[in-house]
């Protein structure tokens, strides 16, 4: 299937249409071609869709709605900061409460975040 693709986005973006502007286009995708089929080569399980962001922004789109906005720019950082800690604890099996706790009591049981996320990406 890798071949197929790659074989079929060579012809399709290489060839010439006669439509000046269209054929610019095409060479300026067709220089992109390593990054654009990039996941050819990788072995990185990528979603084909952006449900998963779309999933991550709605409990903020929603309080959004619910508090007709924010009543000052510390409110937004830290609407956006308990989001991200929330969304980011999730995605790392973390309890998002019992990590809150841990910083607040300066227990530390918890490591940081970023050595979880760290060690739960393979490495290449």
């Amino acid at each position: 299937m890798r071949d197929y693709i790659l074989k079929w986005f060579t012809e399709f973006f290489s060839k010439q249409t006669g439509y000046k502007l269209l054929d610019i286009r095409k060479a300026q995708t067709f220089k992109k071609m390593d990054k654009l089929l990039a996941l050819l080569w990788t072995s990185v399980n990528v979603p084909l869709t952006n449900n998963e962001s779309e999933r991550d922004i709605r409990g903020r789109a929603i309080k959004r709605k619910i508090s007709l906005f924010y009543s000052t720019w510390e409110g937004v950082r830290a609407r956006d900061l308990y989001i991200s800690l929330k969304q980011t604890c999730r995605k790392n099996g973390v309890s998002f409460y019992k990590f809150l706790l841990d910083r607040e009591l300066r227990t530390h049981k918890i490591p940081q975040l970023a050595n979880i996320i760290k060690e739960a990406v393979p490495q290449s």
